[in-house]
């Protein structure tokens, strides 16, 4: 055979006679290998930071772990990290959380809206007047007590004034006249009784008849 032959297309399809023949004037084959695995694309940062603030919003609202809902995309999509979540889904996860947020949030504004068509009477209202109830008795006893422990402290501070007052000595000055008595550090002489003063000097109460009390006399 002396013209040449070369192939287009895979090796297998040439190997099975599915390859085409073309008249060549060298002896060349050129094989078509499949290409490599194309790489998958992943999510960008700007939608990774938007799918965070759709799984911040839900968490607030379910009670549940940020963590806890990443782990829900992650086992469906089979990933180890959400960043590695191929760009494909990004619309997917996206509609899920926004779904899963408007369905709460039509269900809380359903019972805001029945709570404000409830009659006054209603438990809820009840339930608020109790706790106004309960706040102004919580004031009153704590104004209560507050006036209680004034009253203690009035209390100890007048009896122990008047303890003070009692156990206060009389004054005792170096003479004192009283009525037809003289009295000379806090000891009562009658008329014509007499004291040493300073010097050995004597004093004597002698009584006055116009005043009609006793007095000591000047030290002699």
């Amino acid at each position: 055979m002396t013209d040449k032959v070369d192939f287009y297309g895979d090796v297998e399809n040439a190997v099975i006679g599915d390859g085409h023949q073309v008249a060549r004037l060298s002896n060349v084959v050129n094989l078509h290998l499949n290409e490599g695995k194309k790489e998958v694309q992943r999510i960008t940062d700007y939608q990774r930071k938007r799918i965070n603030v759709l799984v911040k919003e839900w968490a607030a609202i379910c009670g549940d772990k940020e963590i806890e809902i990443y782990k829900i995309f992650i086992a469906d999509y089979g990933i180890q990290y959400f960043r590695e979540l191929p760009i494909e889904h990004y619309a997917k996860v996206k509609e899920t959380l926004e779904g899963w947020i408007d369905a709460a949030t039509a269900k809380t504004d359903r019972a805001l809206d029945q709570s404000r068509l409830l009659p006054p009477t209603s438990e809820l209202h009840k339930g608020h007047e109790c706790a106004v109830c309960s706040e102004k008795d919580v004031a009153i006893a704590r104004a209560q007590k507050h006036v209680f422990v004034n009253g203690c402290l009035v209390l100890v501070l007048a009896m122990t004034c008047g303890w003070l007052l009692y156990k206060m000595p009389a004054p005792t000055a170096p003479e004192q006249v009283a009525d037809n008595t003289c009295y000379f550090e806090g000891k009562a002489y009658s008329t014509g009784g007499t004291i040493k003063v300073d010097g050995d000097l004597i004093k004597e109460c002698i009584s006055d008849a116009t005043a009609g009390k006793s007095f000591w006399s000047r030290p002699r």
